[in-house]
């Protein structure tokens, strides 16, 4: 009667619960035995004769290299400071990842682990599930240092733009201080007598020098009056093309670097349930615009 009621309590989903729950306590008390292992080995490691290592793990404790490797990282990245047997894991929180998770999340940052695990629920995610989040972390990661390296090199081509423009400006105002000057030169030419040397005390003489000389020095006045009023004429051509685009360009930077900005404080601020859409959204937002940059770049 007894062996009935047991067997009628115990449905699929009670025993599925009890598997679970053994197969989590199995993972961590796997993770920290593998932290231990891999303590012991990086202190043997210290003591083994050098160019011996390989024949002594694959003859003292049947491990190969890279298995070792594994075990002596985990022990560095997840180890407490203190020895012990079992359950001397830095983080209980990633204490309950299991081995092969921890040793997947090796790959993320040591600052960010905890909170990349907490936030993607990695300790009931399966291993595939795991791993596409990592990927998906570094493609956001990598996008986001490549949105980084554009915005600096479009604030460098910005300033060249913009440096280019103030030259124009500078040359323009240099052409035109030119033309006036050259101008006044000429005025005070013809305003005042002109002294001229001759041989001779002959008045003729004299008044065709005077006027020869005045002609002369109008005509030079008046070439760099003309060379003068070219070159202003061109460089306010330049900067008619150059000023509209840069000025209306810097604006749109400006607009969209501050909209950028507010989105950025959006995503740090959002619910860890939402942060990972928004950093995809972005993602997908600097790839898209990033590609056409590119090619225009090109």
């Amino acid at each position: 009667m007894t062996d009935n009621i047991m067997t009628a309590e115990r449905t699929p989903d009670v025993i599925a619960l009890e598997i679970q729950t053994i197969h989590s306590q199995t993972q961590k008390v796997l993770l920290s035995g593998v932290v231990e292992i891999g303590r012991r080995l990086c202190e043997a490691k210290e003591l083994v004769p050098f160019g011996e290592w390989g024949s002594w793990l694959s003859e003292k404790v049947h491990y190969s290299q890279s298995t070792a490797n594994n075990f002596m990282r985990v022990f560095e990245e997840y180890g407490a400071d203190q020895i012990g047997f079992f359950g001397d894991v830095k983080s209980q929180a990633l204490g309950e990842l299991g081995y092969t998770k921890a040793l997947m999340l090796i790959a993320v940052p040591a600052e960010e682990r905890e909170e990349f695990a907490a936030e993607n629920d990695v300790a009931n995610k399966s291993t595939r599930e795991v791993e596409k989040l990592i990927k998906e972390r570094d493609d956001a990661v990598k996008n986001a240092a490549a949105a980084s390296e554009r915005e600096a090199t479009t604030a460098k081509n910005l300033k060249a733009i913009t440096d280019k423009a103030e030259k124009l400006k500078t040359d323009l105002k240099k052409a035109n201080e030119s033309t006036e000057k050259y101008k006044k030169e000429l005025k005070e030419l013809q305003s005042k007598p002109i002294d001229v040397a001759v041989q001779e005390a002959d008045p003729e003489a004299i008044e065709a020098a005077k006027a020869e000389a005045r002609k002369q020095a109008e005509t030079e006045l008046q070439e760099k009056i003309r060379k003068a009023q070219e070159e202003a004429e061109d460089l306010k051509k330049k900067l008619a093309v150059a000023a509209p685009e840069v000025t209306r360009f810097e604006a749109l930077y400006n607009e969209a670097n501050g909209l950028l900005d507010k989105l950025v404080t959006m995503l740090n601020d959002a619910a860890p349930d939402h942060q990972l859409g928004f950093r995809k959204a972005l993602a997908a937002l600097f790839e898209a615009y990033g590609s056409q940059i590119g090619e225009g770049a090109a």
